[in-house]
């Protein structure tokens, strides 16, 4: 299988490369092997260190109830993400009203929304499919007592395009960063322009691994010179100490490194480099933003999960947040400090805190209804595309 060829030349490499630089590894022919094979990433990764993974196949771990509850969690997410929302975004409600049909079945004609929100999909698209199999991944190797590197943080909340690349696909991204970014820059460390073509050698390999296609090849060199760029702007805000309110300038910064991830998955996705310069010239052609191709489901469905994913998201944090103060509170057995929070506020976090907290730490209390309601959540994505067939493969099995 190719892919899976592909990851294991990643590990391959990766224990080649930590043998050249002197970690002190000593697996046995047994421990390797099944290093290599380690059957819930052989598929599609994420990449795995044999560092990180040999003290946990040496040391056999008790069953705990902590490693089934977490890991039931994050495969249920992980089902839901590729099962429900991918699955949507890429065929659609109905068939022939996804991203999908907006790429392959639309030669052109697409108007400036169309082509924003194609390419906004998408994105969020690869994201729900790949972090989902990521998230079974490792809620299964979780449920076995194996730890696995995560591969999404959040990587649609990044303020610059640097930190979005430490927060998506970060396995391989960290690959790359330790075995050909860092040594291609020392070797040329005494020239300053040195760097920025590492950078934009290290994409451009970056977009190779997905396969030899111009599409791949232009996406890799795009975000290299996406990089480039971001690293002379920072370089030339301290030379001209702009300073903006701190919320603006955070946003501004979120919006653009938005803005330029968007316009890199139209790259990714495009069938053809004829088919990226005709959606480019759509987005920089005032009068196409009258014109709407698309059925009018796509523009719904396509808002309301990217919406509810920011909303989420940010629900999510205030959640944790709220957890974190419970309990601190209970630790210190004492109410939040006077002049935090007022007293009706406070009563209402520690409360939703602790229910949080008491939810996350017990597995059967949520597993029985999540099962339930996925399965029905799945089944009506099923039945509204009228055919089984209609549920795709994992996308990372494709390259």
């Amino acid at each position: 299988m190719r892919v899976g060829m592909s990851f294991w030349t990643f590990q391959g490499l990766s224990y080649l490369f930590d043998i050249y630089f002197e970690e002190e590894l000593d697996p046995s022919l047994l421990e390797f092997c099944l290093y290599m094979a380690f059957w819930p990433t052989v598929a599609s990764g994420p990449i795995c260190r044999l560092p990180s993974m040999l003290p946990q196949f040496r040391q056999l771990s008790p069953f705990s109830w902590d490693d089934l509850s977490a890991g039931s969690l994050r495969l249920i997410q992980g089902i839901m993400m590729k099962f429900v929302l991918a699955q949507i975004l890429e065929s659609g409600w109905l068939p022939g009203e996804g991203i999908d049909a907006g790429f392959d079945q639309m030669k052109g004609g697409w108007g400036g929304v169309d082509v924003w929100l194609l390419g906004i999909g998408y994105g969020f698209l690869l994201f729900f499919d790949f972090a989902g199999y990521s998230h079974m991944v490792i809620g299964i190797a979780r449920i076995f007592a194996i730890r696995l590197p995560e591969n999404f943080d959040r990587p649609f909340l990044s303020k610059t395009p640097s930190i979005f690349w430490t927060r998506w696909h970060m396995s391989l991204s960290f690959w790359i960063r330790d075995y050909i970014f860092n040594p291609l820059a020392a070797a040329g460390r005494h020239y300053r322009w040195w760097p920025y073509v590492v950078f934009i050698i290290s994409m451009t390999l970056f977009g190779l691994w997905h396969g030899a296609k111009w599409t791949f090849i232009v996406y890799g060199v795009y975000h290299g010179l996406v990089l480039v760029m971001h690293r002379l702007g920072q370089q030339m805000k301290r030379q001209f100490s702009v300073r903006l309110p701190r919320s603006l300038g955070a946003f501004l910064s979120w919006g653009t490194t938005f803005v330029l991830l968007s316009v890199g998955f139209i790259f990714f996705r495009a069938n053809d480099l004829t088919q990226v310069w005709t959606m480019l010239r759509v987005v920089f052609t005032p009068a196409a933003y009258g014109r709407f191709a698309m059925p009018r489901n796509f523009y719904m469905l396509t808002s309301t999960i990217v919406a509810g994913y920011f909303v989420v998201t940010a629900g999510h944090a205030l959640l944790v947040s709220w957890r974190a103060r419970y309990s601190e509170a209970m630790s210190e057995r004492r109410e939040p400090a006077e002049g935090k929070w007022p007293v009706p506020v406070a009563n209402f976090t520690l409360i939703i805190g602790a229910l949080f907290n008491f939810f996350t730490e017990r597995l059967w209390w949520w597993l029985a209804p999540a099962l339930s309601i996925l399965a029905f959540l799945v089944g009506l994505v099923i039945h509204t595309q009228r055919s089984v067939i209609a549920v795709t493969p994992f996308i990372y099995t494709l390259f």
